[in-house]
């Protein structure tokens, strides 16, 4: 007969890592997961604006002295930046009024915009005209003018005007030998103005 002590198999069953109360294996201990470092992104740099591309000038000044079209740079007279250019080389703002009043003004308002230097001078001489006969209200609108010489250092020489009514009578005119200006009301009543060796003509009111 094989007697065991109690306390015998109370050690072998700790010795074996059970619990004593209840035979079951021990848990291995447990362990908080590790929390990962939060990573901030540091922010990219903007990148830098590229430089806008300087504009190509569609006009670029002429040579008002070269002689002949041919000649590089030389100033085309069809061109109204290029006149205009020339003539203000010549006689200041005053010339370019006039070179637009003796081309005819219209019709040059887009190119202008390459040279836009030159529209005042382009807008005044729009309600301009030079020697000849004109329609009032159609051709050449009721007001006061006066001659452009004066603008520019010159003066007036053998200069005739006429109003005239619809059946040709002659209401006003005047021949002028000399004169720093000439002012003239063209009426609503006038049918034609004529004007001849006078210069050009601004209307000033």
């Amino acid at each position: 007969m094989v007697v065991v002590s109690v306390g015998a198999v109370l050690l072998a069953l700790t010795g074996c890592g059970g619990h004593a109360d209840t035979g079951e294996a021990a848990a291995p201990p447990t362990t908080a997961p590790a929390t990962p470092a939060l990573t901030v992104a540091e922010p990219s740099p903007s990148p830098s604006p590229s430089p806008s591309p300087s504009p190509t000038l569609a006009w670029t000044p002429c040579d008002p002295h070269a002689v002949f079209s041919w000649e590089e740079n030389a100033c085309d007279d069809y061109d109204p930046c290029d006149f205009a250019y020339a003539a203000s080389r010549e006689g200041g703002n005053a010339a370019v009024v006039d070179a637009f009043i003796e081309r005819g003004p219209q019709g040059y308002e887009e190119r202008l915009k390459d040279c836009p230097q030159f529209l005042p001078a382009w807008r005044k001489a729009l309600h301009g005209f030079g020697d000849g006969s004109y329609e009032v209200g159609k051709e050449v609108q009721p007001g006061t003018y006066e001659t452009t010489a004066h603008l520019s250092g010159g003066h007036v020489g053998n200069c005739y005007w006429e109003r005239s009514g619809k059946n040709g009578r002659i209401l006003a005119n005047d021949y002028v030998t000399a004169a720093r200006k000439i002012r003239v009301t063209i009426r609503r009543s006038d049918h034609f103005f004529t004007t001849r060796g006078c210069g050009n003509w601004l209307k000033v009111r």
